[in-house]
């Protein structure tokens, strides 16, 4: 039987961002990169790049044309969603401890939407994918990651309790420089001026590494992981991101759409991309890092496949 046409275009885009996390992992693999420097490489992305690239894209353009009340509500609602189901299934079913649940329901709902899901999206929608991606930043830092680190700390008592957690973890968040690039640059977009042409020339000539450099990095992450988890744990924890996920995200926009059908496809393929590969440095705090490492290897290989289908799904109804 032959391939769909609108399957061959999907996998023409797709195909070219899984070749270079392969050129990543073959670099460092091969020892031309040592895996320091992809640490190295790592900090930069996300300290320097990706903030730039933030703050440039939403300063640029009218707050109107930046957030949309609909797609954070179906992104937050579709994340959200399958968080819960994740815990109850975690503390029910697989018989885990609150904090274990916790991270499980991490791999489940949060995505590698920095080094995955905005270079396919950008790949896919070019710039039209940004507005997207700076509202998915907010719902995973503002939203995910704090109630996920809650939920953790909560399950294992942490010093000084619940108002202790709170205050540390949102300590964290005020000193994230995504969320500081993304309230900087509602400010700015919000006010009557704009930045000089030569700031905004420098924060775009450091955007551009953004999408090839994320995708080398995880390949190069890669490297060294070995499997060591519970084959059914790990498995509903995969089948959740890859399918689930993205599917809750894609039934709440055929409810409540956003108001760009380009929006609702970059929402959709940011849900779709694998577990971000900071959980293992998270659930590392707790003891669970190789479990959370055990994740993070198959559902990156599997998300080829499952992206592709995905978005396939996505442009086939919102006319991508």
């Amino acid at each position: 039987m032959p391939i769909p046409a609108g399957m061959l275009e999907i996998f023409a885009t797709v195909a070219p961002i899984f070749l270079i996390v392969c050129v990543g992992f073959g670099a460092v693999r091969g020892g031309i990169v040592s895996r320091d420097g992809v640490k190295g490489m790592a900090a930069f992305l996300v300290n320097i790049a990706m903030p730039a690239l933030v703050f440039g894209a939403i300063s640029s353009r009218s707050l109107a044309d930046v957030m949309d009340g609909n797609f954070l509500f179906a992104y937050g609602g579709g994340s959200l969603t399958i968080f819960v189901a994740m815990l109850a299934l975690s503390l029910t079913v697989l018989g885990r401890q609150l904090t274990g649940a916790s991270i499980y329901s991490v791999g489940s709902s949060l995505s590698n939407t920095l080094m995955v899901g905005f270079p396919t999206a950008t790949a896919l929608l070019g710039a039209a994918a940004l507005p997207a991606f700076a509202m998915v930043l907010l719902v995973e830092n503002l939203v995910m990651l704090p109630l996920a680190l809650i939920i953790a700390d909560a399950g294992r008592g942490p010093a000084g309790g619940l108002a202790a957690a709170l205050k540390r973890i949102w300590h964290s968040v005020l000193k994230n420089p995504l969320v500081l690039a993304i309230v900087l640059g509602v400010l700015v977009s919000a006010a009557p001026i704009s930045p000089p042409d030569a700031v905004m020339t420098a924060l775009d000539l450091l955007g551009r590494a953004v999408a090839g450099m994320g995708l080398f990095i995880v390949g190069g992450m890669l490297v060294g992981f070995r499997y060591s988890g519970n084959l059914r744990d790990v498995s509903c924890v995969v089948l959740a991101k890859l399918l689930l996920h993205p599917a809750a995200v894609l039934l709440i926009f055929l409810v409540l759409p956003a108001a760009e059908p380009e929006m609702m496809i970059a929402g959709v393929t940011m849900a779709a991309a694998p577990v971000f590969g900071a959980s293992v440095a998270i659930a590392e705090r707790y003891g669970l890092g190789s479990i959370a490492a055990a994740v993070v290897a198959p559902a990156t290989v599997l998300s080829f496949l499952s992206m592709s289908l995905l978005i396939l799904l996505a442009t086939s109804i919102w006319g991508g």
